[in-house]
């Protein structure tokens, strides 16, 4: 099976930045709901259904050392500046009423130089280990579609190192330096949106056929919900590997697939942009705390428990988290940028969408 990379170069799909959108709200939702069974349920696709769509954006280029300081802008430079902002944060305010899960307080600065959770250095604000994790990704899938020119001997290079990755999550070993770990058992999800360029492609002119799969893909996912049990890409968390692999492809074909039915909504396609996603992702942990906080006692209810109060609190989090993303991109993203370029010698434009 070929695949045309070059022609979703000049191409917009604006599925992808909706569907993009569903995902950046259902890790928001996650992450607050105590709601086992709403957990479960997001948590069993959610960080694959993101690896997926960034494969179906990728295009390979050849040159690694461009590949790798465009990444390290792009990803590595926001995960440095936004893991310093939220440890300021945590130190300052935080840690006054959130109980420590280090030895010492010094170990929070592993992850400037390990880019990983290791011994719960992240937990202020776990869910940066996704980005030093694609940005592995990224590198590897450029490898691969450059070097490797032989498909079968690439799937099967793909599919022995995400082998190899949920071995080590079953062995116990895990949280290697930059996200390694989970850009192993992420990679086969990454190139599955790679091959599904292609299918999504011809889909997108249908809505017959997105409506199509979105029952069936609905239907099987609903299906496997009482049996997927609680899974954790970051933690390395999977009860039933085949269950996992399976509900997140039907999960992620599901969301795709309603935001196809979706079409052009541009409200979606703005909220959903790369540069909007990137900042919710990175800043929504410690601001949706004091919303729970706030939440749980104007109401005398337990915002992370009942699932309206989970939802509410999850919508105001995204729209601060949407203005927090003006503000970066328009004053701070060209600042680091720059730096970054100095830093690295090189010069060129940032854009929080590549």
């Amino acid at each position: 099976m070929r695949i045309n990379l070059s022609l979703f170069m000049r191409t917009y799909y604006p599925f992808v930045n909706i569907a993009r959108f569903f995902a950046i709200f259902l890790v928001i939702v996650g992450h607050v709901t105590k709601n086992e069974f709403l957990f479960n349920s997001i948590f069993c696709f959610h960080m694959p259904l993101f690896f997926i769509l960034s494969g179906f954006l990728f295009v390979p280029d050849g040159n690694l050392k461009q590949v790798a300081v465009k990444k390290f802008k792009s990803l590595i430079v926001p995960y440095l500046f936004f893991y310093a902002l939220t440890l300021a944060y945590f130190w300052i305010v935080e840690s006054r009423f959130r109980e420590s899960l280090v030895d010492s307080e010094w170990m929070r600065l592993l992850p400037f130089v390990l880019g990983c959770n290791y011994g719960a250095s992240m937990s202020h604000n776990i869910v940066l280990w996704f980005l030093p994790a694609l940005f592995c990704v990224e590198l590897l899938a450029d490898v691969l579609y450059t070097r490797v020119k032989n498909e079968g001997i690439r799937v099967g290079i793909v599919l022995a190192i995400g082998a190899a990755g949920f071995v080590m999550s079953e062995v116990g070993i895990w949280e290697l330096p930059w996200g390694i770990s989970q850009a192993m058992v992420m990679l086969p999800f990454f190139v599955l949106g790679i091959y599904f360029q292609s299918l999504l492609q011809a889909l997108q002119l249908s809505k017959l056929k997105s409506w199509m799969l979105f029952v069936v893909s609905a239907a099987v996912f609903v299906c496997l919900l009482g049996v997927v049990g609680k899974n954790s890409v970051q933690s390395g968390l999977f009860p039933s590997i085949p269950l996992f692999l399976l509900s997140s492809v039907i999960g992620s074909l599901m969301v795709i697939s309603l935001a196809m039915i979706c079409g052009r909504v541009p409200v979606f396609e703005a909220l959903g942009a790369g540069s909007v996603t990137l900042v919710v992702m990175c800043i929504h942990e410690p601001l949706y705390r004091p919303l729970v906080i706030m939440a749980s006692r104007l109401t005398g209810i337990d915002a992370r428990s009942d699932v309206m109060l989970t939802l509410v609190v999850s919508a105001v989090t995204f729209v601060l988290c949407y203005l927090a993303s003006i503000v970066y991109n328009k004053y701070i993203a060209s600042r680091l940028a720059r730096s970054a370029d100095r830093l690295l010698g090189e010069s060129g434009n940032y854009s929080a969408d590549t």
